[in-house]
């Protein structure tokens, strides 16, 4: 199979989003803000190998992965809002929190349960007839409903952050640059699910399969460097004197 540059870099993004989320899980014990985000970005490792999967047909190959980043993914809204809260806000996440938090993964797992219960030829055959189709109704209910849900997550985050900023009198440097980098993270995932919203009513969906998959490229480049300085505090300037 020849793999083109996009492909190479969705290699280069597993990797990088594997490594930085288990050095984040690895340091949870000293913040459990790390564990959150950490998780987060396992997730978007795992999500981006499935994608890659799907966009080189390698999915008829592995089928027993169809549609498990889509259930795993509807965990990464909560996680972005508990990483907020306890990193930002310092405040504790109850075990009830988590549990009512998780009830629209917990929706999603039990709607998917009957493709993840097809044996091979089952799924294989679900790859090359439903999951194709833009139109289906499994297709729209999923993406619809995780729509509604991260970006309703999104604003709130938002709303919570402007309201914390209006608390504090003299917002230090360290915690001003934390909130902007959220901030924008924030007005970036809201800018891809509404190109995602506009893909998904597009009959012509998969001609623009690449265009969603480049702007999730861009902003995990971002989301990377961030957590590479802001989080597990390597210095690129000092790196670019050392190797420069």
């Amino acid at each position: 199979m020849k793999l083109s540059f996009v492909d190479g870099i969705y290699f280069v993004l597993i990797f990088f989003f594997l490594l930085t989320g288990i050095l984040l899980l690895i340091k949870s014990k000293q913040k459990i803000s790390n564990f959150f985000l950490g998780a987060i970005l396992v997730l978007c490792g795992y999500a981006t190998f499935c994608r890659f999967l799907d966009i080189s047909g390698l999915i008829t190959t592995l089928p027993h992965f169809i549609e498990t980043d889509f259930v795993l993914f509807f965990l990464t809204p909560v996680l972005f809002l508990f990483y907020v809260k306890s990193h930002v806000f310092k405040e504790s996440i109850s075990r009830k929190a988590v549990l009512i938090n998780s009830i629209p993964f917990f929706c999603s797992l039990i709607f998917l349960l009957p493709i993840f219960f097809m044996n091979t030829s089952e799924k294989i055959n679900y790859i090359k007839t439903e999951s194709i189709s833009s139109f289906s109704w499994r297709y729209l209910v999923l993406n619809t409903s995780f729509f509604i849900y991260s970006v309703s997550f999104l604003f709130y985050i938002l709303f919570l952050l402007k309201r914390h900023a209006r608390t504090l009198d003299d917002i230090p440097d360290k915690i001003k640059k934390e909130i902007g980098w959220i901030k924008a993270i924030s007005i970036s995932l809201l800018l891809i699910q509404g190109i995602a919203l506009f893909l998904l009513f597009s009959p012509e969906e998969k001609k623009f399969n690449y265009l969603p998959g480049l702007l999730i490229i861009m902003l995990a480049i971002f989301i990377i460097k961030w957590v590479l300085r802001e989080v597990l505090l390597i210095d690129f300037n000092k790196c670019n004197r050392i190797f420069f």
